[in-house]
């Protein structure tokens, strides 16, 4: 895990092989052949790819922990302790182990930030040297999207207020909703929806996507 993980030789379909020790990166590309055993594989690569979405990182531990779990779990249900107490038990630790690192948790001061984005990068140090200067402009909440590009040098651009990448919209008199996360859930639309049906107005939803 981390920096000092081992390399992964993954194929590429489209060209020749990547070497890669992203965690996410190689969770995205396992595949099994037994169906059972694959959607197996998929419930857990969920854990991973959430850690991913909520914190940016974490994905090998989120399995590393998920393992550990799954191989203790099989252990004591075979000798008849309830899935249920197992499930509840979980919870109340994971409870308390948050509680317990939130008191130790530090701060990273400006001065480390270049460590840590070079770290989060692959190593890559000339994009962490370029993180402390970009949330300097953008502040501490800032959005930072870091995207691959077919040029020599790394760049930087700072886009001011809100960009949407396509659309358009000439509606009087409507109700706007923004989003910063993905709606993958129709009930959590349902009251916004059905009060925009009772009360009969227009509604223009601005998400990151609809699944």
């Amino acid at each position: 895990m981390g920096p000092k993980g081992r390399n992964v030789v993954l194929q590429n379909k489209y060209g020749p092989p990547k070497i890669v020790n992203d965690g996410e990166t190689v969770l995205k590309e396992i595949e099994l052949e037994d169906p059972l055993e694959n959607d197996r594989v998929k419930l857990v690569r969920q854990a991973g790819v959430k850690t991913n979405d909520l914190v940016g990182d974490g994905s090998t531990t989120s399995i590393v922990l998920a393992q550990g779990l799954i191989v203790e779990d099989v252990k004591v249900i075979a000798v008849g302790m309830s899935p249920i107490q197992i499930s509840r038990g979980i919870e109340q630790t994971a409870k308390a182990l948050v509680f317990e690192l939130n008191i130790d948790v530090q701060r990273v001061e400006d001065r480390e930030l270049a460590d840590v984005a070079a770290v989060s990068a692959g190593t890559d140090y000339a994009v962490g040297n370029m993180i402390p200067e970009i949330l300097r402009q953008v502040g501490r909440w800032g959005v930072v999207i870091i995207e691959k590009g077919n040029y020599v040098e790394n760049a930087l651009k700072i886009v001011e207020g809100m960009q949407l990448d396509r659309g358009s919209c000439a509606i009087l008199s409507l109700q706007l909703l923004l989003g910063d996360q993905k709606i993958t859930n129709p009930k959590e639309m349902f009251k916004i929806l059905d009060s925009a049906v009772k009360e009969k107005y227009p509604i223009v939803i601005v998400v990151e996507g609809i699944e």
